[in-house]
């Protein structure tokens, strides 16, 4: 019969071994298919007894992760919501968990991701995918002129993970109002939230109306794209205190005391000398835009050219964003297109109107579809990325030795919005 002593070092040794035995671990995802954009929920589960344990951080090559609050009625639960960042397969890495000396892991997963269709997508699709609510708020509620306001776009509900792209206000610019764009935020909780915010500076008296602001996502289930927007807002806009001369105490000035430079005579030279320089000042400026018209376009398709370089790009989506900015900015300066998300047809049109080359702006066309297939579609890696910015800088090098380019108001109306619709 062996000893207590030795049955408490048996009892020591065993319970050590259960101590240190592998953490059970198991994980739901969300039902499939999944899109770019869409926020995938990774759930975590353990034993249910297990205690103060935690899950190691989750990296994912091409795919950002948002951890999500615990569940105070599921201690064994954690959650995670993975948005994917291009079409392809994702590799899920082994998730670990960690509870004092003892540890568990799963097997890595791979998963498929589509990207979302062309068909249907408009200016207005920010990227999101899932349902959403908008919200627009105006803070403070009434201002004076040329002091600031901010304006805030709120996107809530799973759409907001993938909606990384602004809300285009372009159009609200005028010469009563400034528009400037400020970072946006999201909010990760049991309903996630990006909040997009802007300064606004009114620079006239009045009403200020601030227009509906309209923000697309796509819908998984059933395959269209859902647009929503935000309600109108009008905030009061005060003038500044007028200037009031009957405060102004005017001491009386004799005949003798009047300076030589008040004359008639005198203000009549003046005058006329200040107009003279300023119609010699006006005719310069006229002979030398005249002189540069066609120019600058060409010297700006040369700048565009060189900004494209494959050193300065990471991945195929950077440089597809690239080659997409520099064509927005060259029918932005050249034609007055309004900044904004172009589209192939855009693209076409645009470039039809400045050149009148068919070729030319078919191939502007199949550039900005290619760009849209690398940002929305198949990633093809660092040749693709490369292809891609060697193809717009041979765009704008032809473009800037090519034929003369039309000037706004030579045929067409240059930077006009090519209308889409939405189908499933």
């Amino acid at each position: 019969m062996k000893s207590p002593s030795s049955l408490f070092g048996l009892a020591l040794i065993l319970f050590s071994i259960a101590g240190s035995s592998p953490i059970k671990v198991s994980t739901t995802l969300s039902p499939r298919p999944y899109f770019v954009g869409q926020g995938i929920e990774i759930r975590v589960d353990v034993d249910a007894g297990l205690q103060d344990w935690s899950v190691e951080p989750i990296k994912i090559p091409g795919a950002e992760v948002h951890p999500l609050p615990i569940d105070p009625a599921s201690r064994s639960s954690r959650r995670f919501v993975m948005v994917a960042g291009h079409a392809g397969t994702i590799d899920l890495p082994a998730i670990r968990v960690r509870s004092g000396d003892r540890s568990g892991s799963l097997k890595p997963v791979r998963l498929a991701v589509a990207s979302v269709p062309t068909e249907g997508r408009t200016s207005a699709f920010l990227g999101g995918v899932g349902a959403f609510e908008l919200q627009a708020i105006a803070e403070p509620a009434s201002v004076r002129v040329g002091d600031t306001l901010q304006y805030r776009v709120k996107v809530v509900g799973p759409a907001a993970f993938g909606s990384v792209r602004p809300p285009d206000l372009g159009g609200w610019g005028s010469a009563s109002l400034e528009v400037e764009p400020i970072e946006s935020a999201i909010e990760v909780n049991e309903s996630a939230s990006r909040t997009f915010r802007y300064r606004l500076r009114p620079l006239k008296s009045g009403p200020l109306k601030l227009p509906p602001v309209a923000i697309a996502s796509f819908d998984p289930r059933t395959r269209r794209y859902l647009t929503r927007a935000t309600s109108s807002l009008t905030v009061p806009v005060e003038e500044l205190p007028r200037f009031d001369p009957s405060r102004l105490n005017y001491a009386p000035v004799s005949i003798e005391a009047r300076a030589w430079w008040t004359e008639p005579a005198v203000l009549v030279i003046v005058l006329a000398v200040m107009g003279l320089v300023s119609g010699v000042v006006t005719w310069s400026f006229l002979r030398r835009a005249r002189v540069s018209r066609v120019a600058l376009p060409r010297k700006l398709a040369l700048e565009l050219a060189r900004g494209l370089r494959t050193d300065r790009v990471v991945d195929e989506v950077e440089a597809a964003r690239a080659v997409t900015d520099a064509l927005t900015t060259f029918l932005h300066q050249v034609s007055g297109r309004e900044p904004g998300v172009l589209t192939p047809p855009e693209a076409r049109l645009g470039f039809d109107r400045l050149t009148s080359d068919a070729d030319r702006s078919s191939w502007a066309g199949s550039l900005v579809a290619r760009c849209d297939r690398s940002r929305y579609g198949w990633l093809g890696g660092d040749e693709e990325a490369k292809g891609l910015i060697e193809e717009g800088r041979r765009f704008f090098e032809t473009l800037a030795a090519g034929k003369v380019i039309n000037q706004p108001g030579q045929g067409g109306r240059p930077g006009e919005a090519v209308e889409t619709t939405s189908a499933s």
